[in-house]
């Protein structure tokens, strides 16, 4: 099950980060991290607090989730680090002002002390996208799409706000030259925080003016874009190529030779009047 993982920002009158007892740990997810364990470690969880500019940055990471430990450049066995944790604690400086919890991935947002300080949206990530189907007849209804917003450290974060969708295809009429590159869907979504799963969000847009697997003029391949509208960040916007109908060859023959492309005791859906 993974884990997330967080920054605690916390600001300090004086002192320093003690040279003794400096703990390094890499993570199963290959993240390296140094600091003091601080007072907050407990049997689950490593507390481990660095000092930037009289900033200190205290790193909370679930002891299951240490790969490998060093204490001063010395290696130690992770599980001895947690059993000695009690003799290398220490309660850092007085705080000035409550701490901030910046959310890194995939849980929902922690509320803040200080708001001057959280992370940012940089972009979002099509994650998947492709044909789904929504009802009990066998051909695809529509896209099912998986987005991830993706915040300063690189790492997922959750959102609020409004996913709008665009699909824009080919088309190719049989009696006519002109070729149509026009929009063929859109969809509007809501997004909420408790949308993310791990850090994805994933919705169904439903096809609602037009069916590929009839609309024999439409070209296989099309592009989806999303703008995902984050309450407090933003607009950002991604792009994606799909397929509006797999190459299946036996089906293509039967569009070719029968005009449709499924078998007799297939459940169809409906034709488009499109």
């Amino acid at each position: 099950m993974a884990r997330t993982f967080y920054w605690a920002v916390l600001l300090f009158s004086a002192g320093s980060v003690e040279a003794a007892g400096l703990v390094t740990v890499e993570t199963t997810d290959g993240r390296e991290l140094r600091g003091v364990v601080d007072v907050r470690t407990d049997e689950g969880t490593l507390w481990l607090r660095s000092e930037q500019n009289n900033v200190f940055l205290s790193v909370p990471i679930g002891w299951d989730a240490v790969a490998s430990a060093r204490v001063n450049d010395a290696a130690i066995e992770v599980g001895e680090l947690r059993s000695r944790r009690g003799e290398m604690v220490s309660a850092g400086p007085q705080r000035l002002i409550p701490e901030v919890e910046v959310l890194a991935g995939g849980a929902k947002p922690q509320a803040a002390g200080w708001a001057g300080i959280r992370q940012r949206v940089r972009n979002v990530d099509i994650v998947g996208a492709g044909l789904v189907n929504l009802d009990r007849d066998v051909e695809p209804d529509g896209f099912q799409v998986s987005i991830v917003a993706v915040g300063d450290d690189g790492a997922p974060m959750a959102v609020r706000g409004n996913l709008s969708a665009v699909l824009h295809g080919e088309r190719r009429p049989l009696l006519s030259p002109e070729i149509d590159f026009g929009e063929i869907g859109r969809w509007n979504q809501r997004v909420r925080v408790e949308d993310f799963v791990d850090g994805v969000a994933t919705y169904c847009l439903p096809f609602r003016n037009t069916a590929p697997e009839w609309e024999f003029d439409l070209m296989p391949d099309a592009v989806l874009s999303v703008q995902l509208g984050a309450s407090g960040y933003g607009n950002f916007s991604a792009t994606t190529p799909v397929v509006l109908r797999q190459f299946n060859p036996l089906r293509d023959d039967l569009q070719l030779d029968r005009g449709t492309r499924f078998l007799p005791n297939e459940v169809q859906g409906w034709r488009s009047q499109v």
